[in-house]
């Protein structure tokens, strides 16, 4: 078993791969924090990027990458909730159910609108 000293974590060697796909990740995100740093400088009419619009521009990129997550799980949901509309919807008309065809309708167009946010542009 290994003690739990800080100084034998910043020893762990990286793996060559681990090290390869962390840096791809580094470089990302910083041509992600760049291109809004410089965006933001631009938008205000500086002549440099300064601290401020880096500091501005992490806020945002974080902020872009919590948002595409709710879009795809809003897209999953929707999607679920749109499919089970047009597989039930059917069947509770011909059973002649029209208060459990009034639900379905709902979870349509809750479903629809659900998909139309998740794929709709920031």
């Amino acid at each position: 078993m290994s003690s739990n000293r800080p100084d034998e974590v910043s020893r762990k060697q990286l793996h060559p791969q681990a090290a390869n796909l962390a840096r791809q990740h580094v470089d990302r995100f910083a041509t992600a924090l760049i291109l809004q740093s410089k965006l933001l400088a631009f938008r205000r009419g500086d002549d440099e990027v300064q601290s401020t619009h880096v500091n501005d521009a992490v806020m945002i990129v974080y902020q872009s990458r919590v948002e595409g997550r709710k879009k795809k799980l809003s897209t999953l949901l929707g999607g679920g909730l749109f499919g089970v509309f047009v597989s039930e919807s059917v069947t509770q008309v011909i059973a002649n159910n029209i208060g459990l065809f009034a639900v379905f309708v709902v979870f349509g167009l809750l479903g629809l609108g659900l998909m139309v946010y998740g794929t709709g542009q920031s």
